[in-house]
């Protein structure tokens, strides 16, 4: 039992989690001591002796480990960060700040404040320290990851602008063999608006018209919550303009573990019914 406990404690030491903890106890110390020096320059906030701050970097690293540790912003991976890590990373400055403020205050007494303008540029210093290096690592390996551009890719047009548009237009540009030259959307609110810097060009109905002015090849359509009956006319569409087509998989199919939505297929008949197939 305590060789397997021994096991497990050596293979976390291991994992890049670690590296991600230590980076961040690392960072919390740092901005702390950064919102003292600030204080201290700029709001005339004297800096306690080395014995007074060493203690109050000790009960800032306690505390504020263990607000990172319980917002849950070590399940998530660098290469992934998003928006609910930065919320979780902007959560744990605040708290931890009202917690430090609360310890310094039993720490040091309310009678001597020093320490409170150090506590209120602490969480801003401590959010930037924190999620900047977060989002140049996702950019940079977004970036190393991204395929080259050059001859040869599929010049695409996406009918759809919604979520679904959205999570393509991510897929085709990491899966490489595809340059998506923009969305049309029957939505009025959409017009001249962008999905991820691709613009949104008009309506699908100007698909005969815009495809030649963007030199378009194929089409996905990126509807799955769309009706039989509005896929029949998207598909129509799509004939008359001459264009090879595709489209995701329908919200049934999406059902099915087997289904991504980087599937591409052929319009079934099952998509251009007037009623709902019915199995017997």
């Amino acid at each position: 039992m305590r060789k397997t406990a021994a096991i497990k404690s050596q293979g976390w030491f291991r994992h890049p989690r670690a590296a991600v903890v230590l980076h961040d106890l690392l960072v919390v110390l740092g901005a702390w001591w950064a919102s003292r020096w600030i204080a201290s320059r700029f709001f005339d906030a004297p800096i306690p002796p080395s014995w007074h701050l060493e203690g109050e970097l000790a009960l800032v690293l306690i505390l504020q480990g263990l607000v990172l540790w319980a917002t849950g912003l070590y399940k998530g991976l660098w290469r992934f960060a998003s928006f609910k890590d930065m919320w979780n990373i902007a959560r744990a400055s605040l708290i931890g700040a009202v917690l430090v403020a609360a310890g310094l205050a039993v720490l040091h007494g309310v009678n001597g404040l020093d320490w409170l303008p150090a506590t209120l540029i602490y969480p801003t210093l401590l959010f930037a320290m924190l999620a900047t290096p977060r989002m140049v690592y996702r950019s940079w390996k977004d970036a190393l990851l991204a395929p080259d551009p050059g001859e040869g890719l599929r010049r695409t047009l996406v009918l759809g602008a919604g979520r679904s548009g959205a999570m393509l237009e991510r897929e085709l540009r990491h899966r490489g063999g595809y340059e998506l030259v923009g969305f049309l959307d029957d939505d009025p609110r959409l017009r001249g608006g962008e999905v991820h810097g691709v613009p949104i060009l008009g309506t699908i109905d100007d698909l005969a018209q815009i495809a030649p002015q963007v030199q378009a090849d194929r089409v996905i359509i990126a509807i799955p919550s769309a009706t039989n009956l509005q896929m029949q006319r998207v598909v129509r569409i799509c004939e008359d303009s001459g264009l090879e087509f595709r489209t995701l998989p329908t919200l049934q199919d999406l059902g099915s573990q087997a289904t991504q939505i980087n599937v591409f297929k052929k319009v079934a008949i099952d998509d251009l019914l007037g009623r709902e197939p019915v199995s017997l």
